[in-house]
């Protein structure tokens, strides 16, 4: 329904969707109310989502926190577009960049604004392609395979990315936050140990499933 309108709700603002960006889960606002009540009463908080996609999280965080410096990336030009559009939409003071979350290091980081961050958070792609055909017609048929899917070989290649970036962006006492699928909650929770981040939590969502990860950057 949300794409043939082009409207949906995220956190109770207003979002465009269409053909090329996912459209946000209610499962994600608890993602963002965990980071709200995290950063609860700070102000300057600097924030990075990586894989941003319609902008939800971004533009959520950006609205919801006190004078908050928001970064936000994604791979997809198309994805952008709706991005910048809900930003503006939602007098949301985002900066988008087009890059891509496998990148080396070097790459990625050259073209964020800034390198250092208080908080770096992501929902990337972690549906195994194996469970394409059991998804819904709609998820199969009009969402983009690339925001939502990743190969089975190595489904935790987006953690393991992006785990790596945020452990050089963020300043120490930085928290990364991540949504999850549920089968690989502990599969994320002991890569981000050993890539030596510290306090690592995971929490479930709305339906009892763990869904969200916390760590802490020493």
């Amino acid at each position: 329904m949300q794409y043939v309108t082009g409207r949906t709700e995220f956190y109770g603002l207003p979002f465009r969707v269409g053909e090329g960006v996912l459209i946000p889960r209610p499962e994600t606002e608890e993602l963002v109310q965990w980071i709200a009540a995290d950063c609860a009463g700070i102000a300057g908080v600097r924030l990075l989502d990586i894989g941003t996609g319609s902008g939800a999280i971004a533009v959520a965080l950006s609205r919801l926190l006190v004078a908050p410096t928001v970064d936000a990336a994604d791979i997809s030009p198309d994805a952008l577009v709706f991005a910048v559009e809900n930003a503006a939409v939602n007098g949301a003071t985002v900066h988008f960049v087009q890059a891509d979350a496998t990148a080396p290091y070097d790459t990625f980081a050259g073209l964020l604004p800034r390198h250092r961050y208080d908080v770096v958070v992501s929902n990337p792609p972690y549906i195994p392609r194996s469970e394409y055909a059991s998804m819904r017609d709609n998820v199969r048929l009009y969402e983009p395979a690339g925001a939502l899917f990743v190969e089975d070989a190595d489904p935790l290649l987006f953690y393991r990315e992006i785990g790596h970036k945020a452990a050089r962006l963020l300043d120490a006492g930085g928290r990364l936050f991540f949504e999850v699928h549920e089968d690989y909650a502990c599969g994320v929770c002991t890569l981000l140990s050993g890539q030596g981040f510290v306090g690592v939590e995971c929490r479930c969502d709305m339906n009892g499933k763990p869904r969200m990860v916390r760590c802490v950057k020493e």
